[in-house]
């Protein structure tokens, strides 16, 4: 069986669904659109089992934006998501977060209150006192401080929002494949097809990897002979937890095999990461 997308999705969580949604929803974009699943009872998905909560405490411009973007459409999510005759609800709560900083880190917070409320958020600095008042239950001995958000911050269901951007994406014209991707076809630098577990074929004009924790496996699977994507934990000083492409040599990339745990050295060469001396866990 074969097929063609303009562009195909692998993972149809909330991650893939969304993009899927804001694809199709944006009048410059008139292309196909695939989203291949491999499980679409999403019981071991990351949008299922996730704490589905949002926050605007965050100490870059960025994530602060894209926090504010998030809530006001969640807030709206009827207006966003809901299928005609649909009532549509994802029981958003905004409790509030609170960060709380030692003396040593007080400024810090402060600063990045600053920042918050600078671009729009509704946080504020919040003394012992303060805390205490509002939560009598809370312990601040050793607290300094505490960043607090007033409006816009807490949690909603997950699921629910998973389902309502899945639903609205198909309804808007995403075409979802029950599959999983065990080949990646590349043409150049870019992907030009994924091979699915049955022998589908779909060709693609671009690929967009929102596998979760497996997009580490899936981005394996892309041919490319002087890089490895490797799945590692913190490197402290270095690298955060994730999934990051390391250069090798051409001995190194094809001694890997994938799934297969690696030791090696990480050195940081002209702003890439390269990978030295590497062996395979026995």
């Amino acid at each position: 069986m074969h097929g063609s997308s303009d562009i195909v999705i692998v993972g149809g969580g909330v991650m893939g669904s969304a993009t899927a949604f804001f694809l199709l929803s944006d009048p410059g974009f008139s292309g196909r659109v695939t989203v291949v699943e491999k499980d679409p009872t999403y019981r071991f998905a990351s949008s299922a089992l996730s704490a589905s909560s949002i926050r605007q405490q965050f100490s870059t411009p960025l994530n602060i934006q894209l926090s504010l973007f998030g809530i006001g459409f969640l807030r709206d999510i009827g207006r966003h998501l809901a299928l005609p005759g649909e009532t549509l609800t994802i029981g958003l709560r905004e409790p509030g977060y609170l960060i709380m900083a030692t003396a040593e880190h007080e400024a810090l917070l402060r600063r990045n209150v600053e920042l918050q409320r600078a671009h729009g958020a509704d946080t504020t600095v919040l003394s012992p006192a303060d805390m205490k008042q509002r939560f009598p239950w809370i312990e601040t001995d050793g607290v300094a401080a505490a960043g607090f958000g007033l409006t816009g911050e807490g949690s909603f269901d997950g699921p629910a929002l998973m389902q309502a951007f899945r639903r609205k994406a198909a309804s808007i014209g995403a075409r979802y494949v029950h599959g999983e991707v065990v080949a990646v076809e590349k043409a150049g630098p870019r992907v030009a097809a994924v091979r699915l577990a049955d022998g589908t074929r779909i060709a693609c004009g671009a690929m967009v990897l929102a596998a979760g924790p497996s997009s580490g496996a899936v981005a394996a699977l892309a041919p490319d002979r002087g890089t490895l994507h490797v799945v590692h934990d913190e490197i402290p000083g270095l690298l955060f937890a994730g999934t990051h492409e390391f250069h090798a040599d051409a001995p190194t990339i094809a001694s890997v095999q994938l799934g297969r745990r690696l030791f090696g050295r990480i050195e940081q060469r002209a702003g890439q990461w390269w990978l030295f001396d590497v062996r395979l866990a026995q």
